[in-house]
């Protein structure tokens, strides 16, 4: 599979409105239900949670890259999003996302 394959330009958002984790990951996971990647966001999301649950995803420099298998996922994808002010996250360097 080629990155082309995965960036699907549907499933980024530049501005996002989340003000927390909680929020972002919902915002995020609509855009993959409405464009056919998952099937249900609170079992996505529950799923999501259980990762992070084993470690931090918060990769360091302001990224996070929250991840999971999950039994709602119809396709892969990678959704990207772009807050204008940090979110606390659990991270490598301690910045928040």
């Amino acid at each position: 599979m080629e990155v082309k394959e995965i960036i699907d330009p549907k499933i980024v958002k530049t501005q996002l409105t989340g003000t927390n984790k909680e929020e972002v990951l919902r915002e995020l996971a609509n855009l993959l239900l409405e464009n056919g990647y998952i099937s249900d966001i609170d079992g996505f999301i529950k799923d999501i949670y259980a990762r992070e649950a084993e470690g931090q995803t918060g990769i360091g420099n302001y990224i996070a890259i929250p991840h999971g298998k999950s039994a709602f996922v119809n396709k892969i994808g990678v959704a990207i999003g772009v807050t204008e002010n940090e979110i606390s996250w659990e991270t490598l360097d301690g910045k928040g996302v």
